[in-house]
C-alpha cells in the first residue's frame, strides 16, 4: 500500500506581534506527535525586518523562506501588491499547501488569506473575530480582519465573545473553535528577561502608534505623560520604529524628568517592564492582552476596543484620545490594585495545543474541530 503524503501546512508571518502569537503554535506544531503527519513551512514576508530579525534568535525560530517584500513599500497599496506577488510564488505548483495560516489582521495576514483563498487552499485564522465595530479603527486593521474572515474556512477564536462576533456574520459553528489567544502561551515561555533600566517605582509603560492617532491622539497622550511624570510617576516610553513617530515623541518627551525613551526591547524585557509596571497606557492591541496576564491595569488611549474582555474586571479602562481623559485615565489606574493571582480573559497558556488539535482534526476530516470540553472557557483554568 502506497504511504500517504503528508499534509503540507504553510504559516505566514511579517511583523513582531505576529511572530510572538505565532511562536507557540510553531513550536507546538513540530512537537506534538502529529508532527510527524504534516509538513510546516514558515514564511516571513519582511513586513517588519528591523523588528523580527533579532525577534526569531530569542523565540527560536528558523523561517524556512524570507521574502523580503515590506522594506521600501511606498504606502499600503503598494506594499499589498508585493506581499501578494511574493506569495501567489510560494503557494501554487510543487509549493502548494493543503492550508495557509495566518495571524490577526496585519497586512501580511490579509496577503497571506487571499493567497490561499484565490489559489483554492483553506485558509486558518488564528486570533480570528476581533471586533471594534469601526471599519476605519483601527486602521487598516478592522477591514483587514472582517475580510480574513470572509475568505478563512476555519476560524481559531481567542474568547466566546469573539465566537459571537463570528456567528453573528453569518460564519457557520462548525467553522469555528473558541481556543484562547497564544500571545497568553507566549507571555509564560518568555517572560523572565532582564530589566533592561534600573527604574525607580511606580512607573507606568506606555505605547503609541495607531494610524488613526498619528496627529491628534498621540500628541495627547504624550500631553498625557508629561502630567503623569510631573505627579511624580516614571514613564517608561517604549518607542516604534517609525521615524516620524519616534521624532515626534522625542520632540514632545526628552528631557522631561522623570520620562525615560526607550527603543523597542527583546520580547523578554518588555515582558519584565510590563510585569513591574504600576500601569500600561497603550492604543495597541497586544498590550492590552498581556497586561492582564500580569495582573496590571491599562488605559487604551482610544475610543473604542475591539479586546472588551480587558474591560470587565480585568483593570482596563477606555479612556479615549483627548489630554484630561488620558491623564485621568491613569491617575485612576495607578489607584487599581493587583490582584495576587491574575487570571487572564485572553486565555491559560493552552491555545497553542488547541490549535494543534484542531489543525489535527482538520486534516483528518472530522468534526467537531475542537470538542465542547476542550474549548477555553475564561476564568475556569488558573494561572501559574
Amino acid at each position: 500500500m502506497a504511504q500517504r503524503k503528508p499534509a503540507s501546512l504553510c504559516v505566514v508571518a511579517g511583523t513582531r506581534p505576529e511572530f510572538i502569537k505565532l511562536a507557540p503554535l510553531l513550536h507546538a506544531l513540530r512537537q506534538r506527535p502529529e508532527s510527524a503527519r504534516w509538513q510546516v513551512r514558515f514564511i516571513a514576508t519582511g513586513q517588519h525586518p528591523h523588528l523580527t530579525h533579532s525577534l526569531c534568535a530569542e523565540l527560536a525560530l528558523t523561517p524556512d523562506v524570507d521574502l523580503g517584500s515590506g522594506p521600501g513599500a511606498r504606502g499600503l497599496l503598494d506594499l499589498a501588491g508585493r506581499l501578494l506577488s511574493a506569495l501567489e510564488d510560494q503557494t501554487r505548483d510543487h509549493q502548494r499547501p493543503d492550508a495557509i495560516v495566518v495571524q490577526g489582521d496585519t497586512m501580511s495576514a490579509l496577503a497571506g488569506a487571499m493567497a490561499g483563498f484565490y489559489g483554492h487552499i483553506p485558509v486558518v485564522h488564528l486570533e480570528a473575530g476581533l471586533r471594534s465595530g469601526s471599519l476605519r479603527e483601527p486602521f487598516p486593521e478592522e477591514a483587514n480582519r472582517r475580510i480574513i474572515s470572509s475568505l478563512s474556512a476555519v476560524h481559531l477564536a481567542p474568547t466566546p465573545g469573539a465566537v459571537r462576533n463570528l456567528l453573528s456574520e453569518g460564519i457557520a459553528p462548525e467553522q469555528i473553535a473558541c481556543i484562547g489567544n497564544t500571545v497568553v502561551d507566549a507571555v509564560r515561555l518568555y517572560r523572565g528577561g532582564p530589566c533592561p533600566v534600573d527604574l525607580p517605582r511606580p512607573y507606568i509603560v506606555a505605547t503609541g502608534h495607531r494610524r488613526e492617532n498619528w496627529q491628534r491622539g498621540i500628541g495627547a497622550l504624550l500631553a498625557a505623560l508629561r502630567d503623569i511624570a510631573a505627579d511624580g510617576t516614571q514613564v517608561v516610553f517604549l518607542l516604534h520604529p517609525n521615524p516620524a513617530l519616534a521624532t515626534q515623541v522625542r520632540d514632545a518627551l526628552a528631557g522631561t524628568p522623570g520620562v525615560w525613551l526607550l527603543p523597542p526591547q527583546p520580547y523578554a524585557a518588555t515582558l519584565t517592564l510590563l510585569d513591574g509596571a504600576a500601569a500600561i497606557v497603550t492604543d495597541s492591541g497586544g498590550l492590552q492582552e498581556e497586561a492582564p496576564a500580569f495582573g496590571v491595569p491599562v488605559v487604551v488611549a482610544r475610543r473604542q476596543t475591539e479586546r472588551p474582555e480587558v474591560l470587565n474586571g480585568h483593570g482596563g479602562q477606555i479612556s479615549g484620545t483627548s489630554r484630561r481623559a488620558i491623564t485621568a485615565a491613569i491617575r485612576r489606574a495607578l489607584k487599581t490594585e493587583r490582584p495576587a493571582r491574575p487570571v487572564s480573559p485572553f486565555g491559560d497558556g493552552r491555545a497553542a495545543e488547541r490549535a494543534v488539535t484542531v489543525l489535527a482534526r482538520m486534516f483528518a476530516g472530522l468534526q467537531p474541530l475542537l470538542p465542547e470540553h476542550q474549548s477555553f472557557v475564561p476564568g475556569t483554568h488558573e494561572q501559574r
